[in-house]
Parts: structure tokens; C-alpha cells; sequence
């Protein structure tokens, strides 16, 4: 992809990048599947022209008894944004687990807890407030409950 220079963020570069994913999935058994993928890709970005990530995701599924799953995923970004005022070198680090039930045949309800670190490498951002932190970094817990219904 290729993203041109300009705009009010103070970033001149420009991107001239590739797109790239490798995927790996896995039934163990009837009952316990899992994948893999890692890749490279190019976003637009926010407050830079854009952000440039590497990543690696893992996630496994088992089927304990009948319309009962439960779930674990992991995954880890590397991202680079391009430049401007506000330009970091973040990354993330998540894990989670989800049980879900399938109720009828046609809907069911999931409950999932995730964790997410994020990490500032970079000291270049520098927020616009009156303290001046340039502390990015935060740990984030959500926990989600989803009701689906296929039609």
C-alpha cells in the first residue's frame, strides 16, 4: 500500500509498504481447535499519516460437552507510527477467555474477560495538557457479555 505526505500532524513521510499475514489453524480433535497467524500491515493513521504493525495472534476453542465452549486468545502488536507531533512506538499485549452457551439453535449468549497492556516505547509524544505527561501506557480489564441470535 502507499499513503502520501502532508496534512496538519506535522508528519512528511510517506509509506510505500506490504501487506502480509501467515495463518495456521488446527483441529486437534473433534472437540479442541486453535490457529495461529502472525503478519505485518499499514494503517492509516490518526495523529500520523500512518502506523505500521507487526503482530502474532493465537486463539484455541474446545467444545466441553454439547452447546457449551469456552475459549483463550492471546495476541501481541508491535505498531510504529510514521511521525508528527504525537508519533509513538506502542505496544500491545492482550489475553482473554470466553465461555459460551448456545441456548436454541438459532441463539446463544457468550461471557468474556480480556486484558490488554499497552506500552509507550517512545518518549516523542507529548500530549497536550497542562501536566506535559508523555506516559501513554495503561492496562485495561473488560469483561463483555454477548447475546447473538442467527436468522
Amino acid at each position: 500500500g502507499s499513503c502520501g505526505s502532508g496534512g496538519q500532524t506535522g508528519d512528511t513521510s510517506e509509506l510505500g509498504s506490504y501487506f502480509a499475514n501467515v495463518s495456521i489453524h488446527n483441529n486437534l480433535n473433534p472437540r479442541f481447535n486453535h490457529s495461529l497467524s502472525f503478519g505485518h500491515q499499514a494503517e492509516q493513521g490518526v495523529v500520523s499519516n500512518f502506523t505500521e504493525s507487526n503482530y502474532v495472534h493465537y486463539q484455541a476453542g474446545w467444545d466441553v460437552i454439547r452447546k457449551v465452549n469456552l475459549g483463550f486468545f492471546a495476541s501481541f502488536v508491535d505498531a510504529k507510527e510514521s511521525g508528527g507531533l504525537f508519533a509513538e512506538h506502542i505496544r500491545y499485549y492482550t489475553i482473554g477467555l470466553s465461555a459460551g452457551f448456545q441456548l436454541t439453535q438459532k441463539a446463544f449468549v457468550s461471557l468474556m474477560y480480556q486484558f490488554t497492556k499497552r506500552e509507550s516505547l517512545s518518549d516523542e509524544s507529548q500530549p497536550m495538557d497542562l501536566t506535559g505527561d508523555a506516559n501513554l501506557a495503561f492496562a485495561e480489564n473488560r469483561v463483555s457479555l454477548h447475546l447473538g441470535y442467527a436468522f
